[in-house]
């Protein structure tokens, strides 16, 4: 068959440093398929397919990897810049997370904090389901954290040891939607903690002021409006999938594979809640703290936006916004990822490669929600698997931004049954 290119990364897990190894390499898949790859070991492997990361550590021991990977040590006082390929450019701080990201030339202030809340001192205070902080978050200062950045043609990611997190910030260059944006993932711990809670704050230079919109259930996008006659968490409103703040010129979007509540307490800030560890109950019923934390995985993307020239829905103060193509379809790649089955190569019945239909896309802006055999069929009479039921959704667009650089299109809604499904 084929033989794609790819890049060979080291994986850090405890012991087996050295030992495990992810592979990456860039497959188009068609909907509703499944295609099969096959990864061989050789001993003398073709370099013109493969690539080695390269290692950066900073703040800690250069580790033991082998002579295939270049490893070196970062020491210099100028900030950490991680690329790969033609991706956007990130800049990272001394205190290992996230300062700017350059994109086509324009370097954009984008910092990424992770800031903390204490429980209210009083008989009514935090709980299960109240929120009740004892004053503004304090940000968490870290210096000098153990920093890895892992980067090569394909994918770069930087992991940043933190004494409640394990942070991930990665960035690809690929043909699909994982280059258009920055991927965060945040493996959180507060089980030591008590009465604390934990948020991830974005700060940018985007003139918000006190506007921004968050999802409901993820149907659609209401401005909220931060007023400061209420507290701090009258301000704060579920996040069920996404969030954006504007101006003008340019949009910040935080979208989240998991729900969250979430605010923007600035002027170009967008906070995220990441876990709660809360030792009393707040008498609403659960009559318990919040004591049963495990270490939790949370997943955001990140996009910066720029306008198309002379465009401009951010004025006019409409209750109702909506997401550009590239949040909406960066967001279904979030919730839906594609399915990965592992087998061995002797051992399996999977077939070698299945589709629906004709391998045609459905239009960008709309989702197959579900398809799905009706038992009975239709009225009643039909055997099983006779009748189906196609579930599709169009969600509303912001056009004012461009379209993602992925091959998309989209036709004002019309979907041809045919490209889905196939002939009959």
């Amino acid at each position: 068959g084929r033989q794609d290119k790819c890049q060979v990364d080291p994986v850090f897990d405890g012991l087996q440093q050295g030992e495990l190894f992810d592979v990456r390499f860039p497959v188009e898949l068609k909907p509703l398929s499944l295609s099969r790859f096959v990864i061989t070991r050789k001993e003398q492997p073709d370099l013109k397919f493969v690539t080695y990361a390269t290692v950066i550590v900073k703040n800690e021991e250069l580790p033991t990897l082998p002579t295939v990977f270049s490893v070196q040590s970062y020491s210099t006082d100028m900030p950490l810049v991680m690329q790969c390929g033609g991706s956007a450019a990130v800049s990272i701080g001394d205190n290992g997370l996230l300062e700017s990201v350059t994109s086509d030339g324009v370097t954009y202030p984008l910092l990424l904090q992770f800031v903390s809340y204490r429980a209210r001192e009083t008989r009514e205070t935090s709980g299960a389901y109240l929120f009740l902080p004892k004053g503004e978050a304090e940000v968490l200062v870290n210096e000098a954290p153990p920093t890895k950045v892992v980067s090569g043609p394909l994918h770069a990611i930087l992991t940043t040891k933190l004494p409640l997190l394990t942070h991930t910030l990665s960035i690809a260059n690929s043909p699909g939607l994982d280059s258009e944006g920055l991927t965060v993932r945040n493996l959180v711990n507060v089980r030591r903690e008590r009465n604390f809670e934990l948020a991830m704050r974005l700060v940018s230079d985007i003139d918000s002021q006190d506007t921004f919109y968050t999802d409901l259930n993820g149907f659609q996008m209401v401005r909220r409006i931060r007023e400061s006659k209420l507290t701090l968490q009258g301000n704060y409103y579920p996040v069920a999938s996404q969030a954006f703040i504007q101006d003008s010129t340019k949009r910040l979007t935080l979208l989240t594979g998991q729900p969250h509540g979430g605010s923007s307490l600035a002027s170009g800030q967008i906070e995220v809640m990441q876990d709660r560890r809360l030792m009393q109950d707040d008498f609403r019923g659960v009559e318990q703290g919040v004591t049963d934390n495990v270490v939790t995985p949370n997943v955001f993307r990140i996009l910066l936006e720029r306008r198309l020239p002379g465009l401009d829905s951010s004025s006019g103060g409409a209750r109702v916004m909506f997401p550009s193509l590239l949040a909406e379809r960066s967001l279904h790649e979030l919730l839906f990822p594609t399915v990965m089955l592992h087998h061995t190569y002797k051992a399996s019945g999977l077939l070698q490669s299945w589709s629906v239909g004709s391998g045609t896309e459905v239009p960008c802006d709309v989702q197959l929600v579900s398809l799905r055999s009706i038992r009975g069929g239709v009225g009643g009479g039909a055997a099983a698997g006779a009748a189906a039921a196609l579930t599709l959704r169009r969600g509303g667009i912001d056009c004012s931004f461009p379209p993602p650089r992925v091959d998309c299109a989209t036709n004002g809604g019309k979907v041809q049954l045919n490209d889905i499904l196939g002939e009959a």
